[in-house]
């Protein structure tokens, strides 16, 4: 006669299936070892028929049987041409033991997941190689783009003194240019005797013109330079700006990384540690 537990676990085997969503195999073992009900499973390839018993003292089933202890076992493919795993956990009675169920699923499931897991940590793991190396580029880049802009500042405050300098030579010509009218004005009250006084000021003259003319030039060099130097200034500032947030870009990106290959690892870990259902 089969025992009344024994019946309520097997009653119960469909709803287990059901609440785990596995497609597992279950059988339910009387304290003879042998099988009193099976469901078996669509994706294990071992199948019990009711009656069969299991005469091997050694096996999961008398263990549990004897020790009264849940067994968790791993099954590898080249026992049965499919991995899979399950449990044994003993059935009580009234503080007897009166039977086993079994627990059987794929490994095909788990086993994808962790090498999904471990394809995906070690992609990640790759990634976050290649944004290191991009930050620190950035970084890098960064550290250079501050330097030109400080380089250009420092022309541009050396071409504004320049500029000053011309400035002051232009008044310096326009006003040479003033007093050699005034030497020639004098020159020729002065008549004969000023007429050496007339070469000299022609000359000042002649000199305050080439000056003011050169000074002009430069002026006009100088003026263009600081313009160029301005745009150059504003792209890279502008520049400057977007690897700012290049970098700030990246060190987001990589705490993503981060937190996605922890999750990875927390499921490589869930699955390892997965030893019932």
């Amino acid at each position: 006669m089969i025992n009344q537990k024994l019946t309520e676990v097997a009653n119960c085997a469909p709803l287990i299936k059901q609440m785990t969503g596995l497609d597992a195999a279950i059988a339910v073992w009387n304290t003879e070892g042998e099988v009193i009900a099976y469901f078996k499973s669509n994706k294990v390839n071992i199948n019990f028929d009711v009656g069969y018993k299991d005469t091997d003292k050694n096996s999961n089933i008398h263990r549990v049987l004897r020790t009264g202890k849940p067994s968790y076992s791993k099954i590898p493919k080249e026992a049965f041409g499919q991995a899979f795993e399950g449990t044994a956990t003993p059935i009580y009675d009234n503080g007897e033991i009166v039977g086993v169920v079994t627990y059987i699923y794929s490994s095909e499931v788990r086993d994808g997941i962790i090498n999904n897991a471990n394809a995906l940590d070690e992609s990640i793991t790759n990634t976050n190689v290649s944004i290191n190396s991009i930050s620190e580029n950035s970084i890098t880049l960064s550290s250079n783009m501050n330097e030109i802009k400080t380089i250009t500042d420092s022309i541009v405050d050396k071409v504004n003194d320049a500029i000053e300098i011309v400035t002051s030579i232009q008044q310096n010509a326009k006003l040479s240019n003033i007093l050699a009218l005034n030497a020639s004005i004098e020159s020729a009250r002065a008549g004969e005797a000023g007429k050496g006084f007339a070469v000299v000021s022609d000359e000042m003259r002649k000199f305050s013109k080439a000056s003011q003319e050169a000074s002009d030039n430069i002026s006009n060099s100088l003026n263009e330079i600081t313009k160029s130097l301005r745009e150059a200034k504003k792209h890279i500032d502008s520049s400057q700006e977007v690897v700012n947030n290049q970098a700030t870009s990246i060190n987001n990106l990589n705490s993503i990384f981060e937190n996605v290959t922890e999750t990875a690892k927390k499921t490589i870990d869930v699955c390892n540690k997965i030893t019932c259902i």
